[in-house]
């Protein structure tokens, strides 16, 4: 196996992916990448404990909590103490659902306006190799 190929097409598609996400997401200027994936994560589910959004979203701790410290700050989300006075909630406010719609409708236009640019079988086939990526690399993270 050709391990340096692999890290080297893995990085490439990782660089190439983020432009993307740029491209798609930052309409808004007062909101970073990193902003943006937190904020989309929490709306997933509406609340949402700190250490899961490290999860989800791979970032370290210490990125998840400045990053919402930057979203509190502009009134998207608040935190609220769990059950367990140990946990802390985000929570998404009224003006982060608002701003949660408004993101929304310019991604879904702009991942369409970017990909206007393929043809039907291309998008199926990205589509098509997106799955088996999906379900290699989910058999790679549980071994």
């Amino acid at each position: 196996m050709e391990v340096n190929n692999l890290i080297e097409k893995y990085f490439k598609v990782k660089k190439i992916m983020a432009m993307i996400h740029r491209s798609v997401a930052l309409e808004d200027s007062d909101m970073t990448l990193t902003d943006a994936v937190v904020f989309l994560k929490i709306n997933t589910e509406n609340e949402m404990t700190l250490g899961k959004l490290s999860e989800l979203t791979g970032f370290s701790n210490t990125l998840i909590t400045f990053t919402v410290d930057s979203l509190e700050s502009k009134g998207l989300v608040s935190r609220t103490r769990g059950k367990d006075r140990r946990t802390i909630l985000v929570t998404v406010t009224e003006k982060g659902r608002e701003k949660y719609s408004t993101m929304k409708d310019s991604f879904n236009r702009n991942f369409s306006k970017l990909f206007s640019k393929l043809s039907d079988d291309e998008i199926e086939r990205l589509m098509s190799d997106f799955d088996d990526i999906i379900s290699i690399m989910e058999k790679v993270v549980s071994s």
